[in-house]
């Protein structure tokens, strides 16, 4: 069994740090056609082609859209979480057949399955048996959560479930910095359930699942990143990180004022420029394109997961067709052929909501 006696502060921008975590989970996982795949991958990529031999060699999927919690910037507050042109939210549960469906089509190929989207995972009802039917297969899971679960003997289901890692959003120290942004969210719930499952782990003599607590940096909780640093190494998880806050747009200095740290390491947008920086950064040849795609809680398959309920988001559904017909449709060949940005122009709205995405990019 391993224990760490300090926890790893990580302070990479978000998606990089993701994939070292998904490094991690395919060591575990690999066999020689997965990693096969994976370099088939990493050379389209590199080579920028429309049609790939490839597969993706990771997924994330939605169990679940609704939520606990109504943080004030996330889209199914904000109003941009409403599904495929409806007039207010629509929620729902994934269908576990149409995820054994996606799962059996790509289990040769995939490494891992990232079991979470625009709603808190641990309120589908199937979320257990999703993580197993995924272990059963040789594929890694992995959840993120508010973890404001209150029910008996959750803490051993998620140990014994076979997850092999879970990431739970606690941005503060207390309850009131904590509720101010996790609206409806109990800060003593989630630490409790946070040392319930380390303790469980080691009960059991589990090396997993390894624990992240994700830290969201903001303007009211930035005077308590010590504590937080001292509370996880009393609770024992295997990482802290702490990151800035997302989701604004950058033109609202209202919005930036009262939520982005004042610390400059935690903070992402240029306030006079009205830019976000990690977008301007951002590399020109999208690699969900290539290495991934997101399926919607209602089946719908999109090229990512920053805007799933757009309509020009739906690249093809799991009700209608396998996800092996959909990588290779018009819409994302359309979406490859403009990371080459001469062709912007010429494929145009083909590209659905990545070429809304390269268009706003370039302006």
């Amino acid at each position: 069994m391993i224990q760490r006696q300090n926890p790893i502060m990580l302070s990479v921008q978000e998606d990089v740090r993701k994939l070292k975590v998904l490094a991690r989970l395919s060591l575990r996982h690999a066999t020689p056609r997965k990693i096969r795949n994976f370099l088939t991958a990493e050379a389209e990529m590199l080579l920028r082609r429309s049609r790939l031999a490839g597969l993706p060699y990771f997924i994330k999927v939605e169990p679940t859209n609704n939520c606990n919690l109504r943080c004030p910037l996330c889209p199914q507050v904000t109003g941009h979480c409403q599904v495929r042109g409806a007039s207010a939210p629509v929620f729902g549960t994934l269908p576990f057949e149409l995820y054994t469906k996606l799962i059996d089509d790509l289990r040769d190929v995939l490494f891992s399955v990232l079991l979470y989207g625009q709603g808190e995972p641990f309120l589908s009802g199937d979320i257990f048996r999703m993580i197993r039917y995924a272990r059963e297969r040789n594929i890694g899971t992995m959840i993120s959560t508010n973890l404001n679960i209150s029910r008996d003997g959750f803490a051993e289901e998620v140990v014994q479930s076979g997850l092999d890692f879970i990431e739970v959003s606690l941005d503060g120290a207390d309850q009131t910095a904590y509720e101010t942004f996790r609206v409806g969210g109990d800060f003593a719930l989630v630490r409790d359930n946070l040392a319930r499952i380390i303790a469980a782990r080691r009960r059991l003599g589990l090396r997993a699942p390894l624990v992240e607590w994700k830290f969201i940096v903001m303007r009211h909780n930035e005077h308590q990143i010590d504590d937080a640093r001292r509370m996880a190494r009393e609770i024992g998880v295997d990482y802290l990180t702490f990151t800035p806050v997302a989701n604004i747009d950058p033109s609202r200095k209202d919005l930036i004022e009262r939520w982005v740290s004042t610390i400059p390491r935690y903070r992402r947008y240029d306030v006079g420029a009205g830019l976000d920086l990690r977008a301007e950064r951002a590399r020109k040849t999208c690699s969900w394109l290539y290495r991934s795609a997101s399926v919607n809680c209602d089946g719908s398959i999109s090229p990512c997961c920053y805007y799933p309920n757009f309509p020009q988001a739906r690249f093809g559904d799991l009700r209608e067709e396998t996800f092996r017909a959909v990588w290779n449709n018009t819409r994302f060949m359309s979406a490859r052929a403009i990371c080459n940005r001469r062709l912007l122009a010429q494929v145009g709205e083909q590209a659905g909501i990545c070429y809304l995405c390269r268009r706003s990019e370039r302006a």
